[in-house]
């Protein structure tokens, strides 16, 4: 029932979340007067991974256990409804070869902050907030922003959702015929 922030995907290191973690936890401690109770949770939903709890153990060692809810790992049928009602949608990833869950975030209407890395710019455009990943500092600063803008968040749904319906099966099954017809000759 309180507003969340939202991070979805396997808890693994490559997926920045200890520092995601500690780049919420400065968000929050310099949000103004209206103090961490008023900030969205942050709700991390998905399967244990490699040191999972390292991941875990971040938030009680920075003092912010209480807004930090993981939610083990939720079936696909729940993710839309999810998804649809988190403030935004958290995902600051070292690496990855596409980044589906960016995309099913846009398509939920959700605002999204990704890695200006790997192939997530190619797939958030011009929708999403980027950071770069190595960046505590930048990732807390778009999280804040994010937390204080209602006017960006409506900006970054409405880009989402107009980017989400570039992505078709049938334009995927075009591109990939023509990649294979060029490979033939």
């Amino acid at each position: 029932r309180e507003p969340y922030f939202l991070y979805v995907g396997t808890l693994q290191p490559r997926k920045n979340l200890a520092r995601l973690i500690e780049a919420y936890a400065r968000a929050v401690r310099s949000g103004g007067d209206a103090g961490p109770a008023a900030w969205p949770l942050l709700a991390i939903a998905g399967r244990r991974g490699w040191l999972t709890e390292t991941i875990e153990r971040r938030a009680a060692q920075l003092g912010i256990a209480d807004r930090v809810r993981f939610l083990g790992y939720v079936p696909d049928a729940d993710l839309p409804a999810l998804l649809s009602g988190a403030t935004a949608f958290l995902f600051p990833s070292l690496y990855e070869g596409f980044g589906m869950p960016v995309l099913e975030a846009m398509a939920c209407g959700t605002p999204v902050l990704t890695s200006s890395t790997s192939a997530l710019p190619e797939v958030a455009g011009d929708a999403a907030l980027l950071v770069d990943p190595g960046d505590t500092d930048a990732i807390a600063d778009a999280i804040a922003r994010l937390a204080a803008d209602p006017g960006l968040r409506a900006e970054l749904r409405g880009r989402g959702l107009a980017r989400a319906a570039q992505f078709t099966w049938e334009r995927c099954a075009r591109e990939t015929r023509a990649v294979l017809l060029g490979a033939l000759g």
